[in-house]
């Protein structure tokens, strides 16, 4: 019934390539409809949100259809344009292909969602500051805006994970695991042995609880990788005050009451290390206003606390009295 192995490294490609395609198309849309100049965005939206409120095996049935070979949609487009027509599920890669193309129909709508409802919480004034210090509409989206929609992406690629790991009715309704089930992932491949290979439900609870060790392990790493933050609660209150240093490429925040003359000097001493670098007559490149791991600080010199009054989530950065500021 073929390999094991296989059916595993089958799983995690799928859902390796759904994630990556909901993220980028979710993220690119959610940012276009978030736009205000973009006008009949609210009909855009609604029909883009179509594909996720359709029930799954509806869209399913409907995809495997558009791929039939003689009759279907996407043949027919391809005849029109002068190709040959392929037989979708008898070869891996073409099969493998019409699986991956509809559950990306089904599930970049939730992204998109997603990410419009996080554009919603970033403050213009972080948007506004980042123009202008000179940033370049990439650097705003890089530095500025990517990083800000990170807390709300997590959880949201980490459910999608799940879904995609276990989404049973593409791959059953789509391409029924043709050719000789290599298109079958784990949830598929346990439904086979609970149902159609004798009723050997010691196989398909073996596989259920490799499913489930194999979704704990992956999203213990997903929340590893996107870091320990914590959500900004009365730390708002805390922002004595901030300030742009000189060369334009940090927000420096204080959280405590300096002295008047302590936060001159401060500014003065920011100053004078930028006046002292060899400078050419360029805009000065944005930097990223303190949305970094708490692991990235190697500056031996930072002995305040950083944290951003707009940020929905801070990183919690142990500090000491605010003494010098450094333009690194």
């Amino acid at each position: 019934h073929g390999s094991f192995y296989l059916t595993l490294l089958v799983t995690i490609l799928w859902t390796v390539l759904n994630i990556a395609a909901h993220v980028g198309i979710g993220l690119v849309l959610g940012i276009l409809l978030a736009r205000p100049v973009l006008k009949l965005r609210a009909i855009y939206r609604v029909l883009l949100v179509l594909p996720w409120a359709v029930p799954s095996y509806v869209t399913a049935l409907a995809w495997k259809g558009m791929f039939h070979r003689q009759f279907g949609a996407i043949n027919a487009v391809l005849v029109a344009l002068g190709a040959e027509p392929v037989s979708w599920f008898s070869k891996f890669s073409t099969a493998f292909t019409a699986n991956v193309a509809t559950n990306v129909w089904l599930g970049f709508p939730f992204m998109m969602v997603v990410v419009m409802g996080a554009l919603t919480s970033i403050s213009k004034d972080v948007l506004e500051a980042a123009e202008v210090d000179g940033a370049t509409r990439w650097q705003t989206f890089r530095l500025v805006t990517l990083p800000l929609l990170k807390p709300t992406l997590l959880p949201a690629v980490i459910l999608g994970t799940v879904w995609t790991f276990n989404m049973f009715n593409v791959v059953y309704l789509v391409s029924g695991g043709e050719p000789d089930g290599t298109t079958d992932i784990l949830v598929s491949e346990a439904y086979r042995w609970a149902f159609a290979r004798n009723a050997q439900m010691g196989y398909a609870a073996a596989y259920a609880v490799i499913i489930f060790g194999v979704l704990v392990l992956m999203s213990s790493e997903l929340n590893r990788i996107g870091g320990e933050a914590q959500p900004l609660t009365d730390t708002v209150q805390d922002v004595k005050e901030f300030f742009w240093s000189p060369d334009g490429k940090r927000l420096v925040l204080v959280l405590q009451d300096p002295s008047p003359e302590d936060l001159e000097a401060a500014k003065e001493k920011s100053r004078e290390k930028n006046e002292n670098k060899e400078t050419k007559d360029k805009k000065p490149k944005a930097g990223r206003p303190w949305v970094v791991d708490r692991y990235q600080f190697k500056e031996d010199e930072i002995g305040y606390l950083e944290r951003l009054r707009t940020h929905l989530y801070v990183f919690d950065i142990a500090a000491k009295t605010l003494t010098q500021v450094t333009s690194g």
